[in-house]
């Protein structure tokens, strides 16, 4: 289930920041996963299973759930490490790579889901440290 409420950002060395023109009719909460979507380049918060790809955490709320695409910029982080929420995590998870599963919770399953970044670390059983990368949709 995605997420619709604004996130608290919990990161280390954050940065490249980046800006993009979002897709009609979208809010973008902040602390969540942004993507590019393949067939216009715009930014949206929906992976849609192999047809966007991760462009960055965002960093501030947007709303744009009634404007048409290109009516806003938002800007996203695109490194950094991040604490993220992936269920049923274990030590054993470290050095591994972390998938979207939504606009916030990412899994170890890669099946049509977009590479994030790779796990550096675990906070809990319910969330890991991850090291974005957007290059590595590419």
């Amino acid at each position: 289930m995605a997420v619709t409420a604004n996130q608290i950002i919990k990161a280390q060395n954050a940065g490249g920041l980046r800006d993009g023109l979002v897709i009609a009719s979208t809010h973008f909460y902040e602390g969540t996963l942004c993507f590019y979507v393949a067939a216009s380049g715009h930014i949206t918060d929906v992976i849609a299973t192999t047809a966007n790809w991760f462009a960055g955490i965002v960093r501030r709320e947007v709303d744009n759930s009634a404007g048409a695409a290109a009516a806003k910029t938002i800007e996203f982080y695109t490194y950094g490490c991040f604490l993220l929420p992936l269920p049923s995590i274990t030590q054993a998870a470290v050095g591994q790579i972390a998938y979207a599963v939504d606009n916030y919770v990412l899994s170890l399953t890669s099946t049509n889901q977009p590479p994030v970044g790779k796990i550096v670390g675990i906070h809990s059983t319910t969330h890991a440290w991850v090291e974005i990368n957007p290059q590595a949709s590419l």
